[in-house]
Protein backbone atom coordinates (compact mmCIF):
# COMPACT_ATOMS: atom_id res chain seq x y z
CA UNK A 1 0.00 0.00 0.00
CA UNK A 2 1.36 3.24 -0.91
CA UNK A 3 0.38 6.66 1.18
CA UNK A 4 -0.52 9.87 -0.37
CA UNK A 5 -1.91 13.58 0.46
CA UNK A 6 -4.41 14.72 -1.98
CA UNK A 7 -6.43 18.24 -1.82
CA UNK A 8 -10.25 18.51 -2.75
CA UNK A 9 -12.99 21.03 -2.29
CA UNK A 10 -10.03 23.62 -0.87
CA UNK A 11 -8.88 21.02 1.76
CA UNK A 12 -5.98 19.04 2.28
CA UNK A 13 -6.31 14.64 2.65
CA UNK A 14 -3.61 13.18 4.24
CA UNK A 15 -3.01 9.81 4.81
CA UNK A 16 -5.18 8.59 1.93
CA UNK A 17 -4.23 5.19 0.80
CA UNK A 18 -3.42 3.42 -2.97
CA UNK A 19 -3.81 -0.30 -2.54
CA UNK A 20 -1.97 -3.05 -4.61
CA UNK A 21 -2.77 -6.55 -5.61
CA UNK A 22 -0.27 -7.72 -2.50
CA UNK A 23 -3.21 -5.57 -0.48
CA UNK A 24 -5.99 -8.16 -1.11
CA UNK A 25 -5.49 -11.01 1.21
CA UNK A 26 -4.85 -8.45 4.20
CA UNK A 27 -8.09 -6.54 3.33
CA UNK A 28 -10.31 -10.24 2.29
CA UNK A 29 -9.29 -11.09 6.31
CA UNK A 30 -12.59 -8.53 7.21
CA UNK A 31 -14.76 -10.52 4.53
CA UNK A 32 -13.86 -14.15 5.93
CA UNK A 33 -14.05 -13.17 9.35
CA UNK A 34 -17.55 -11.55 8.74
CA UNK A 35 -18.31 -14.89 6.85
CA UNK A 36 -17.54 -17.00 10.08
CA UNK A 37 -20.01 -14.65 11.97
CA UNK A 38 -23.00 -15.03 9.03
CA UNK A 39 -22.37 -18.92 9.79
CA UNK A 40 -22.67 -18.80 13.16
CA UNK A 41 -25.76 -16.75 12.91
CA UNK A 42 -27.37 -19.04 10.98
CA UNK A 43 -26.75 -22.08 13.27
CA UNK A 44 -28.08 -19.54 16.54
CA UNK A 45 -31.27 -18.18 14.56
CA UNK A 46 -29.18 -14.56 15.81
CA UNK A 47 -29.45 -11.75 13.23
CA UNK A 48 -27.03 -11.48 10.73
CA UNK A 49 -24.40 -9.03 10.97
CA UNK A 50 -24.02 -6.48 8.04
CA UNK A 51 -21.16 -6.44 5.87
CA UNK A 52 -17.87 -4.79 7.93
CA UNK A 53 -16.69 -1.33 5.93
CA UNK A 54 -13.14 -2.24 7.34
CA UNK A 55 -13.60 -4.92 4.28
CA UNK A 56 -16.10 -3.53 1.76
CA UNK A 57 -14.67 0.27 1.25
CA UNK A 58 -10.71 -1.06 1.23
CA UNK A 59 -12.08 -3.92 -1.25
CA UNK A 60 -14.32 -1.29 -3.54
CA UNK A 61 -11.06 0.92 -3.63
CA UNK A 62 -8.96 -1.90 -4.47
CA UNK A 63 -10.39 -3.22 -7.52
CA UNK A 64 -11.78 -0.08 -8.79
CA UNK A 65 -8.31 1.67 -8.76
CA UNK A 66 -9.16 4.20 -5.63
CA UNK A 67 -7.64 6.21 -3.24
CA UNK A 68 -9.43 5.42 -0.14
CA UNK A 69 -9.32 7.90 2.71
CA UNK A 70 -9.85 6.20 6.10
CA UNK A 71 -10.51 9.08 7.84
CA UNK A 72 -13.79 11.45 7.58
CA UNK A 73 -15.25 12.95 4.73
CA UNK A 74 -15.88 11.25 1.49
CA UNK A 75 -14.70 7.24 1.23
CA UNK A 76 -12.21 7.48 -1.81
CA UNK A 77 -11.10 9.70 -4.51
CA UNK A 78 -10.81 8.58 -8.19
CA UNK A 79 -7.54 10.09 -9.53
CA UNK A 80 -7.15 11.74 -12.88
CA UNK A 81 -4.70 9.87 -14.70
CA UNK A 82 -1.63 11.89 -13.89
CA UNK A 83 -2.23 9.70 -10.61
CA UNK A 84 -2.51 12.71 -8.63
CA UNK A 85 -4.88 15.14 -9.25
CA UNK A 86 -8.23 14.51 -7.83
CA UNK A 87 -11.18 13.99 -10.11
CA UNK A 88 -14.31 12.63 -7.96
CA UNK A 89 -14.65 12.23 -4.29
CA UNK A 90 -16.36 8.97 -4.18
CA UNK A 91 -19.01 7.61 -1.33
CA UNK A 92 -19.09 4.38 -1.22
CA UNK A 93 -22.04 1.98 -0.16
CA UNK A 94 -22.20 -1.77 0.22
CA UNK A 95 -25.21 -4.05 0.38
CA UNK A 96 -25.72 -7.94 0.49
CA UNK A 97 -29.34 -8.84 0.47
CA UNK A 98 -31.81 -6.97 -1.40
CA UNK A 99 -33.42 -5.16 1.37
CA UNK A 100 -30.67 -3.83 2.73
CA UNK A 101 -31.29 -0.57 3.60
CA UNK A 102 -28.48 1.52 2.23
CA UNK A 103 -29.75 4.86 0.58
CA UNK A 104 -28.76 7.86 -1.15
CA UNK A 105 -29.86 10.96 -0.54
CA UNK A 106 -30.21 14.02 -2.37
CA UNK A 107 -28.01 15.73 0.04
CA UNK A 108 -24.72 13.97 -1.22
CA UNK A 109 -21.09 16.12 -0.43
CA UNK A 110 -19.54 13.59 -3.28
CA UNK A 111 -18.84 13.46 -6.56
CA UNK A 112 -19.67 9.90 -7.31
CA UNK A 113 -21.26 6.83 -5.57
CA UNK A 114 -19.58 3.19 -6.10
CA UNK A 115 -22.59 0.96 -4.83
CA UNK A 116 -20.48 -2.70 -3.86
CA UNK A 117 -23.00 -5.46 -4.24
CA UNK A 118 -22.57 -8.51 -2.39
CA UNK A 119 -25.82 -10.41 -2.89
CA UNK A 120 -24.04 -13.58 -3.89
CA UNK A 121 -21.15 -13.40 -1.30
CA UNK A 122 -22.34 -17.24 -0.58
CA UNK A 123 -20.58 -17.94 -3.88
CA UNK A 124 -17.41 -14.80 -3.38
CA UNK A 125 -19.46 -12.96 -6.60
CA UNK A 126 -19.63 -9.19 -6.39
CA UNK A 127 -20.10 -6.21 -8.99
CA UNK A 128 -19.66 -2.59 -8.51
CA UNK A 129 -21.73 -0.09 -10.22
CA UNK A 130 -21.26 3.32 -10.25
CA UNK A 131 -23.95 6.56 -9.91
CA UNK A 132 -23.12 10.63 -10.33
CA UNK A 133 -24.43 12.80 -8.13
CA UNK A 134 -27.07 14.20 -10.95
CA UNK A 135 -27.89 10.81 -11.47
CA UNK A 136 -29.03 10.40 -7.96
CA UNK A 137 -30.73 14.01 -7.03
CA UNK A 138 -32.36 13.43 -11.02
CA UNK A 139 -33.88 10.00 -9.93
CA UNK A 140 -35.05 11.72 -6.10
CA UNK A 141 -36.18 14.59 -8.27
CA UNK A 142 -38.40 12.74 -10.36
CA UNK A 143 -42.72 12.81 -9.68
CA UNK A 144 -43.84 9.41 -8.03
CA UNK A 145 -46.98 8.57 -6.15
CA UNK A 146 -44.89 7.09 -3.48
CA UNK A 147 -44.63 9.29 -0.51
CA UNK A 148 -40.52 9.40 0.26
CA UNK A 149 -38.79 10.52 -2.33
CA UNK A 150 -35.83 12.10 -0.28
CA UNK A 151 -33.91 8.97 -0.39
CA UNK A 152 -33.15 6.11 -2.95
CA UNK A 153 -31.39 2.77 -2.23
CA UNK A 154 -29.30 1.52 -5.08
CA UNK A 155 -31.64 -1.20 -5.95
CA UNK A 156 -34.28 1.05 -7.04
CA UNK A 157 -31.72 3.70 -8.54
CA UNK A 158 -29.84 1.06 -10.65
CA UNK A 159 -33.28 -0.04 -12.20
CA UNK A 160 -34.33 3.20 -12.42
CA UNK A 161 -31.49 3.72 -14.55
CA UNK A 162 -30.95 1.20 -16.39
CA UNK A 163 -27.38 0.72 -14.67
CA UNK A 164 -25.18 -2.45 -15.25
CA UNK A 165 -21.85 -2.68 -13.04
CA UNK A 166 -19.04 -1.32 -14.72
CA UNK A 167 -16.91 -4.37 -12.74
CA UNK A 168 -18.04 -7.98 -11.29
CA UNK A 169 -16.37 -10.97 -10.40
CA UNK A 170 -15.11 -12.75 -7.50
CA UNK A 171 -13.67 -11.99 -4.08
CA UNK A 172 -10.35 -14.15 -3.13
CA UNK A 173 -8.71 -14.45 -5.82
CA UNK A 174 -5.51 -12.00 -6.22
CA UNK A 175 -4.82 -10.21 -9.46
CA UNK A 176 -1.98 -9.16 -11.35
CA UNK A 177 -3.37 -6.23 -12.16
CA UNK A 178 -6.50 -4.25 -11.16
CA UNK A 179 -8.73 -3.43 -13.69
CA UNK A 180 -9.30 0.36 -14.65
CA UNK A 181 -13.19 0.69 -14.66
CA UNK A 182 -14.95 1.90 -17.58
CA UNK A 183 -16.95 4.75 -16.39
CA UNK A 184 -20.23 6.02 -17.98
CA UNK A 185 -20.49 9.25 -19.95
CA UNK A 186 -22.91 11.04 -18.31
Amino acid sequence: MKTMNVTWDGQAWPDCQQYEPDDEPGILDGFFYWKAAVLLADKTTSMKPGLPETFSKPFACLVSGLLYNPGRGPNAFRLRSDGATVEAAVDIKATVGTSANATFSRFLRFDEVYWLNMTDHVNLRFSIIRFTKAEIGAVLRRPKAEPDRGFVGPWRLSQDLGRSPFLSGRIGFVREKMATPALIAV
